[in-house]
């Protein structure tokens, strides 16, 4: 199987347990990585995602903390 180039919106959603579709993204990388998928993501990924996940929760971001956005970031790597 292909390298599998991950988008933001994924590695929020898998960041995000109350989101209504973190299950699923969960369970489509698993079955990526059981079928011999490659799980990639551009540093302009991480970018976005550190974006998102530092903004407010108020402006449609996660409110974390930038520790929480670091460990998170690593978690993915």
């Amino acid at each position: 199987m292909a390298r599998v180039l991950l988008d933001t919106n994924i590695l929020v959603y898998l960041a995000s347990p109350e989101s209504p579709l973190h299950a699923l993204c969960q369970r489509t990388l698993e079955t990526l990585i059981q079928r011999g998928g490659k799980l990639a993501f551009s540093s302009q990924v991480v970018y976005e995602f550190w974006s998102v996940a530092t903004r407010p929760a108020a402006a449609n971001g996660l409110g974390w903390p930038t520790a929480d956005a670091r460990r998170a970031i690593d978690g993915f790597r």
